[in-house]
This record gives structure tokens, sequence and C-alpha cells, in this order.
């Protein structure tokens, strides 16, 4: 037998996975898994293809040890990367580093960004938590390292696949109508705003008749 499932409670699954045999001593690998059994089996079933290459218990890879090289591995803009780095090194590893990256738990994460929320320090120091843009980034950071970490075979699977995006509110966008529009054109006539306000008016489409018309234009 290469594995096998153990249902816990409904849903709630553990992967048991027999590893290679060391000195003669039988191991396995337990991982815990949320889903259907269905889903389950093809993920047992995927484990157990590649077992052989399968990180053992014991691995003492840290999230910390792993973001801080995985960051410097990035090929992206010297904007971005600089971003990269700033989150990773000044807001997750301080909160994660010290966790066994194959222990990770979706707890672990949700309860980082509770924290970098509510107390987690401004990065650009001043007091207060971090904004919800900041962690949602910090989000897609890690979503990205570990299921790099995944096809790395240092994880079995993505503890960010149980673990939701933090909300990020949208501004609500306020348009002028008519009359408002025509009054904003008057106030900046006199000034140099004038043409940037025109411009910014008139370049929507629904209104330019309108505003046109406003003006005296025909």
């Amino acid at each position: 037998m290469k594995g096998h499932l153990r249902e816990r409670s409904p849903g709630q699954w553990a992967i048991i996975i027999d590893l290679p045999r060391e000195a003669g001593k039988r191991r396995r690998k337990w991982i815990s898994f949320h889903g259907t059994k269905r889903q389950a089996q093809v993920e047992l079933h995927r484990l157990i293809a590649k077992r052989e290459t399968l990180p053992v218990a014991g691995n003492r890879l840290t999230v910390g040890q792993y973001l801080d090289k995985w960051v410097e591995e990035q090929r992206i803009g010297a904007r971005a990367l600089q971003r990269y780095k700033q989150l990773v090194r000044r807001s997750i590893i301080p909160s994660l580093g010290h966790i066994a990256l194959s222990k990770l738990t979706a707890d672990q994460i949700n309860a980082h960004y509770k924290k970098a929320l509510a107390n987690g320090g401004r990065l650009d120091g001043r007091k207060g938590g971090q904004s919800p843009a900041t962690v949602h980034y910090q989000h897609f950071i890690l979503k990205k390292a570990l299921k790099d970490a995944v096809r790395r075979t240092l994880l079995f699977r993505n503890p960010m696949d149980a673990v939701d995006a933090p909300h990020v509110e949208k501004p609500i966008m306020r348009t002028l109508d008519l009359d408002q529009a025509a009054r904003l054109i008057e106030d900046a006539r006199p000034s140099s705003l004038f043409v940037p306000v025109l411009l910014a008016l008139t370049c929507r489409t629904p209104t330019r008749r309108d505003l046109r018309s406003a003006l005296g234009q025909h």
C-alpha cells in the first residue's frame, strides 16, 4: 500500500502517504485535506505519483529561509522587486518566518493578516496597522511563493488554497451632473487649471455634447 485516506470529520480528510523506507524503517507523511472524498482521492493519487520526491517530516526549512531565497530569484521589474523584498522582509518574515515551511497552515496565515491589519506596523514608519491593499499584496506574494514551493516539492499542497484574500474596499466613483460640471468649468476659467479641467470633463463621451452646450459652443 502506498497511501490511503482517513476521514476525520465531514469534509475533512487525512491523507497518509507511505514514504520510501530509510534504514529499514517505515516512514509516513500525514497531510490534512478539506474537500469531497473524490477530491481527496485525486489529491492522494497525485501525491502517491510523486512520493519519491516528497519532503519528509522533519524538514527544517523555515518560511523565512525559503522566502528570503525565493524573493532573490524573482525576475520582475526593479520597482516591483523592491516592493516584494520590502513586504517579505519587513512584514511577512517577522510574523511567519520562524515557522517550518512544511508546517505552515492557513490559520497561521489568516492570523498574520489579522495582526497586520490591526497593528502590523505601517511600512512608512507610522503607527497603526497596514492598509488592506498592502495586506492584499502580501497575499498575492505568498500565494505565488508557496505555489513555487509546491512545484519544487518542498510542500505537499499550498496552504494558500484555503486562505481568502483580505477584502479591499473599492473607491466609490462619483460623477458630476451637467450643472456641477458647468459650474466647475466657470470657476476654473480664470486659472491655469482651466484647460486640464476642461479636458478631464470633456473626455467623458456621454456628456461631451451637454458640456459643449453649457459652454455656449455649437
